[in-house]
């Protein structure tokens, strides 16, 4: 069987969001159960990619630190 007679996909139907399979866990980030709605709630917000003070730079500032 050939799809290259088959018109391409609308929009709608690539969105999965609103699958009862499917839980958005976090910001763009889902879990699709295979066999039912898969029993995860949504996660906490990843508080350390909010708060800027947790950066450390890769490189030290002192080359005898590497």
């Amino acid at each position: 069987m050939s799809d290259h007679d088959a018109p391409p996909a609308d929009p709608d139907e690539l969105d999965f969001t609103d699958d009862e399979n499917v839980v958005e866990i976090g910001e763009s980030r889902y879990v699709v159960g295979t066999n039912g709605r898969p029993n995860v709630g949504r996660s906490q917000p990843d508080r350390a990619a909010e708060d800027d003070s947790a950066f450390r730079p890769a490189d030290p500032e002192n080359p005898d630190a590497r």
